[in-house]
């Protein structure tokens, strides 16, 4: 039909050469040519043995009487299970419990570790007692000392330092108490002159302040002079 001088240059037949394509060595294979097939039945096939039908005992029924599942999460119909089928649901009865040994080696361990806690603190204790006892005991005859001093400068006897260095210490005590009180009987009398020399309703207060008694001056919450 297509024939002319606009169709196929004129020609009035057309040759055609097939050639096969060129093939790659490493290109891997298109389709499964390992696929096992199973073998065919024996001759003759394997005769399935029964046994006798029998009818078929409660006990029998019983045993082969599947219980529902029972999620411990899920009841979307909104049934209500017992305690008991939930407890078999979960299987911990059928879990034998076993306690490790290393329990009761840790509870051991523990214990020894209590008891030697307790030993050294007992310990301890009776040690800071006894040196407490003896600061006790030495700050008790130092007073007991200083009390003796005492009484025999007011009846007129002063008792002869043991040694150099407690001369040393009393006389450093003495300037030193004499240099306070001196201190204090200065301010003492500035204060008085400060209050002589105020208003007089200050001065009444002050003095007013001054003559009340400890328990009033706490209540009013004055300060202790």
């Amino acid at each position: 039909a297509n024939q002319g001088e606009d169709f196929n240059s004129g020609a009035s037949q057309r040759i055609i050469r097939m050639v096969d394509m060129q093939v790659d060595p490493m290109q891997p294979p298109k389709f499964k040519t390992n696929k096992k097939i199973p073998k065919g039945p024996g001759s003759p096939p394997a005769p399935v043995m029964h046994s006798p039908p029998r009818k078929v005992t409660t006990q029998e029924q019983q045993d082969w009487r599947i219980p529902p599942c029972i999620s411990n999460w899920k009841n979307s119909k909104g049934y209500t299970i017992p305690l008991d089928k939930r407890k078999a649901a979960d299987g911990r009865g059928t879990q034998d419990v076993t306690i490790n040994d290393n329990f009761s080696k840790l509870t051991e361990a523990l214990y020894i570790a209590e008891a030697k806690s307790r030993e050294s603190i007992q310990l301890r204790q009776s040690v800071e007692n006894t040196v407490a006892q003896r600061e006790k005991e030495r700050t008790e005859e130092k007073l007991r000392n200083m009390a003796m001093r005492a009484r025999d400068e007011r009846a007129g006897i002063r008792a002869a330092p043991e040694s150099e260095e407690e001369a040393d210490e009393e006389t450093t005590q003495g300037l030193r108490g004499r240099e306070e009180l001196r201190k204090d009987r200065a301010h003492e009398r500035q204060r008085e002159r400060n209050i002589a020399n105020a208003a007089p309703d200050k001065r009444n207060r002050l003095q007013r302040d001054k003559d009340r008694d400890v328990s009033e001056r706490i209540a009013l919450g004055l300060p202790a002079t």
